[in-house]
């Protein structure tokens, strides 16, 4: 069997078919901006359905066609589970049933996930054998965790609708803003857009390739720059161990692999935890591969529980 998995990110967004073993069937990348600026984001993303559904009629053979629908949002969730509570990447998505309108449109079950739970649980599944208790932190244009505890999703407390206390590096009042409304949370320093407003502010390039290539020339400016930004996250990857513990430790997205020199500048922490830390193994299609998976188990995985 196979699913729809839906990935909506602040910077792009990923369609694709997937398979029950999470090989990805076939894909679809769009710039979440052209979602943004559709006169109606449903008819849009049905559109890219059918080009989807199109591209894989040549590689899916004698299976069946999808049979269900997973979508994987930027923010925390509503009560229901139907629509984003808020989300400072997309905004324009808060309060859209979106899942329920698409399901609609293409006659099949969907279910909702955020992303760091879809990302989070194809992880989870692509370790071999999967850990009983693992934690994935996801830094790209925004930053998100989640964890997996005994092959189930568990939600992770949060206070409002801003960042996590775990993912708060500091709350002073000299700390930068984060777009969540709270002080010192790592997406200040460490999200794709806090990076690049950052660099830019301290004369460097807003570019994240151009930025690595500074560090790898010698640049002692971009240098600083990135191990200051290592500073914040090794704190949070401290707290990480410390309070949620896990057996594995993952660290993935595009910042994360964007920049060897900020993946450098945690190699004290990294070293010293070189069994639980790890780099993910899916890339940016994790959010996506996450959703389908999610879908095909009718959100088995997902649970009510919560952590502190």
């Amino acid at each position: 069997m196979t699913a729809f998995g839906l990935d909506v990110g602040g910077t792009s967004t990923r369609i694709a078919e997937v398979d029950s073993g999470g090989a990805v069937v076939a894909s679809v990348r769009l710039a979440t901006s052209s979602l943004a600026q559709a006169a109606d984001p449903v008819s849009f993303l049905v559109d890219r359905f059918g080009e989807l559904s199109a591209r894989a009629v040549g590689v899916r053979l004698d299976r069946p066609p999808p049979v269900a629908l997973g979508v994987a949002l930027p923010g925390p969730l509503d009560s229901q589970r139907r629509s984003l509570l808020r989300s400072v990447n997309v905004p324009f998505l808060e309060g859209v049933p979106l899942a329920e309108c698409l399901s609609q449109r293409l006659h099949i079950p969907a279910i909702t996930v955020t992303d760091a739970e879809a990302a989070t649980w194809a992880e989870h599944q692509a370790c071999d054998p999967p850990p009983a208790r693992m934690v994935h932190l996801r830094l790209g244009t925004g930053v998100a965790v989640g964890m997996v505890v005994d092959d189930r999703i568990v939600s992770l407390t949060r206070q409002g609708t801003g960042h996590l206390s775990v993912l708060v590096v500091d709350e002073g009042p000299r700390a930068p803003l984060c777009r969540c409304g709270r002080r010192g949370c790592l997406e200040a320093w460490v999200g794709g857009a806090a990076l690049r407003s950052r660099a830019e502010a301290r004369g460097l390039p807003g570019d994240l390739g151009r930025l690595q290539e500074l560090t790898t020339e010698g640049d002692e400016a971009a240098q600083g720059f990135l191990a200051e930004t290592g500073q914040a996250l090794n704190r949070v990857l401290e707290r990480l161990l410390a309070e949620l513990a896990p057996d594995r430790l993952i660290l993935g997205g595009g910042v994360w692999d964007a920049l060897a020199a900020l993946r450098a500048s945690c190699g004290r922490v990294a070293g010293e935890n070189r069994e639980t830390i790890h780099d993910a193994r899916l890339g940016d299609s994790a959010g996506v591969i996450g959703a389908a998976l999610f879908a095909l188990s009718c959100g088995e995985a997902l649970t009510g529980g919560t952590h502190g």
